[in-house]
């Protein structure tokens, strides 16, 4: 995992805290951020990517997608139409399936 301190110029190498692939991160500002990927975990910042936090979902599903508006409200997307949101500060794992 790589983490920027002057937009993007130039990268440092952090360790991560999963073992496999993400395929997607979002920041609502300089400090909170998730990413998510395969086998169906996100994980949070709230120090700017120099730390990360596991977020379970309860899931297997490998999330392609996520995307806050706010550190209160936030979505996964992923494989099979599963979409998971947060509408309060619980973990996000524990949103709905939103009907299609």
């Amino acid at each position: 995992m790589g983490k920027t301190t002057n937009g993007g110029g130039s990268f440092s190498l952090i360790p991560s805290p999963v073992d496999f692939e993400l395929l997607s991160v979002n920041f609502v500002d300089p400090v909170q951020g998730w990413a998510c990927g395969r086998s169906g975990f996100i994980i949070h910042t709230t120090d700017g990517g120099g730390s990360w936090i596991g977020q379970p979902t309860g899931s297997l599903t490998s999330f392609t997608s996520v995307f806050f508006l706010n550190t209160q409200v936030g979505y996964a997307c992923g494989y099979s139409g599963r979409i998971l949101r947060r509408p309060t500060a619980e973990a996000i794992g524990s949103g709905d399936r939103l009907p299609r």
